[in-house]
C-alpha cells in the first residue's frame, strides 16, 4: 500500500527589510509640511515635532535639520509671565501660534549672563524675566501640560541647555493643574484627568530637576488607587485596567505592540516575548513608499505610530536604531535619558511608599502571588517562573473593596502559549468557593 504523501510544511514567512533611509525622510517631511488630514492637530503641532525629532534622534539623523531654528520656534511657544505675573498659573507650552500671540524666541538680553539651571537668576543676578521681558496676556492663552513636556523634549533632544526655560513658571503652572486626587488635569480651564498627565507631570519635573511642580505623595497615591485586582492600572481609581496604563508612569500614551514591548522592557520580562513575531507585526505597517508606519497593515503612516514602531524596533534590536531609554520615551543618548538622575527619583518615591511598595509592582515576573493577611493555601507554582509574594492591602484595590477583611486571595500569573494570561482565584476560607478570571 503506498504511503500517504507527507504534508508540506508551511512556508517560512518572508522576513521584511527595515527601511531607515525612508522613515528618515518621512520624519523630514513631517517637520516641513503635513497632509490636511492633520489639521485636526493644529493645537498640537508641538507633540507632533517631538515624535519627528525624536524619531530621528533615534536614526541618528538629527543632522538633516536646523537645530537653530527649530529651537527658535520651540521656545517662542512658551507662555510667560506677565509683568505683575497674575499669569504664573496658566505658563507652560502652547502647542502652536494659533493664537496668532507675537513671536518672542525669550532671546531678548540673553548675553547678560549664563544661567544656572538650578536657579531662578542668572550667575552674574539677572532674573530669567529681566532676560525674557514679560508676557502678552491674552484671556485664551495657556500652557498644555503634554506640549510642555514635548516641548522640553524637543529641547534637549536639540541639545539646548534648557537655559532660557522659565523654570518657576512652568512649575506654578504645573502645581495649578494638579486635581485634588492627586491627578493633572491638560490645561487650566479644566479637561480629562487621568494618567496620561500623571506621567507628564512626571516628566517635566525630572528634566527640570525640580519636584515642587506637584504635591508627589498626591500623586502616587492616584496611582495606587488605580490598580486593579490583576496588578494592571487603569485611568483613574475603579475604572478597568489597561495595557498602556501599566507603564503610564514611564511612558506616555500609545497602544498596539509597540507598547506591549516596551511595557515587558520595563517589567524584565522581555526574554518571554517571540522577538521574530513582534518585529514582523511592525514592519507590516511600515510604508514602503513614502516611509513611517501606521496603525495597522494597509494604512496611512502618521508621526506617532512611526516613532513608536521605531522604538519597539529598537527594544527587539534592529540594526541601525539607537537605543530608547523605555522609562523617558527617548533615546539614550539623549541628555536627561543619560545623566544618572533614576536613582534619585527612585528613592525619593521610595520615601513615600516604602521599600518595597506593597501596590507597585517591582522585580516580579509572570506568577506574582498575592495575599492579603495571609496565603490561601491554593497556591499554584508555574514551572520554571519567579513567584515573590507581595501583600496587597485590600483597600487599596477598589474592585475588591466589597471583601472582608478575613478573605485570603491568592493572585497566581500564568503563562498561556506564546501570551501572558493572568489567572485570578479567590477563595474564602470558610465557603472554600473558587472564582476563576481570565
Amino acid at each position: 500500500m503506498a504511503m500517504a504523501a507527507a504534508a508540506p510544511c508551511p512556508a517560512e514567512p518572508e522576513r521584511l527589510d527595515f527601511l531607515r533611509d525612508r522613515h528618515v525622510r518621512f520624519f523630514q517631511r513631517c517637520l516641513q509640511i503635513l497632509p490636511e488630514r492633520y489639521s485636526s492637530l493644529e493645537t498640537s503641532r508641538l507633540t507632533i515635532a517631538f515624535f519627528a525629532l525624536s524619531g530621528l534622534d533615534m536614526l541618528d539623523s538629527l543632522d538633516v535639520v536646523n537645530k537653530d531654528d527649530i529651537i527658535e520656534w520651540i521656545y517662542s511657544l512658551q507662555v510667560l509671565p506677565t509683568e505683575d505675573r497674575s499669569n504664573m498659573n496658566r505658563c507652560g507650552f502652547r502647542g502652536s501660534s494659533y493664537l496668532g500671540m507675537p513671536f518672542n524666541p525669550s532671546k531678548e538680553g540673553s548675553d547678560c549672563g549664563d544661567y544656572d539651571g538650578n536657579a531662578s537668576r542668572t550667575r552674574t543676578g539677572y532674573s530669567i524675566s529681566e532676560i525674557q521681558g514679560p508676557g502678552v496676556s491674552h484671556p485664551y492663552d495657556s500652557g498644555h501640560i503634554a506640549m510642555t513636556y514635548t516641548g522640553l523634549s524637543c529641547l534637549v533632544i536639540l541639545g539646548d541647555d534648557l537655559s532660557r526655560v522659565n523654570k518657576d513658571a512652568i512649575l506654578a503652572g504645573l502645581r495649578a493643574l494638579q486635581l485634588e486626587d492627586g491627578s493633572f488635569c491638560a490645561v487650566l480651564e479644566g479637561s480629562e484627568n487621568d494618567m496620561r498627565f500623571v506621567y507628564c507631570a512626571s516628566c517635566i519635573c525630572y528634566m527640570l530637576d525640580n519636584w515642587s511642580g506637584m504635591d508627589m505623595k498626591k500623586a502616587i497615591d492616584y496611582i495606587r488607587r488605580s490598580m486593579s485586582y490583576d496588578n494592571g492600572l487603569a485611568q483613574g481609581a475603579g475604572l478597568e485596567s489597561h495595557g498602556k496604563n501599566v507603564k503610564m508612569f514611564y511612558i506616555y500614551f500609545k497602544t498596539g505592540i509597540e507598547n506591549a514591548v516596551k511595557r515587558c522592557r520595563l517589567l524584565n520580562i522581555f526574554q518571554y516575548t517571540n522577538f521574530e513575531k513582534n518585529r514582523n507585526y511592525i514592519l507590516s505597517t511600515q510604508d514602503r513608499l513614502v516611509g513611517g508606519f501606521a496603525k495597522w497593515p494597509d494604512s496611512h503612516p502618521d508621526a506617532l505610530h512611526a516613532y513608536f514602531g521605531i522604538c519597539g524596533l529598537s527594544l527587539i534590536g534592529e540594526s541601525g536604531i539607537c537605543k530608547v531609554h523605555p522609562a523617558l520615551n527617548v533615546a539614550i543618548q539623549c541628555g536627561f535619558a543619560s545623566c544618572g538622575r533614576e536613582e534619585a527619583v527612585i528613592s525619593t518615591v521610595r520615601a513615600f511608599v516604602g521599600s518595597p511598595s506593597p501596590c507597585i509592582l517591582e522585580e516580579s515576573c509572570y506568577g506574582v502571588p498575592v495575599e492579603a493577611g495571609g496565603m490561601s493555601g491554593h497556591e499554584e507554582e508555574t514551572p520554571g517562573l519567579p513567584l515573590k509574594p507581595v501583600k496587597v492591602p485590600l483597600d487599596c484595590i477598589l474592585s475588591l473593596q466589597h471583601v472582608d477583611s478575613t478573605t485570603h486571595i491568592g493572585v497566581i500569573g500564568k503563562l498561556a502559549d506564546g501570551a501572558l494570561s493572568p489567572t485570578v482565584r479567590v477563595s474564602h476560607k470558610d465557603v472554600k468557593q473558587h472564582q476563576s478570571q481570565p
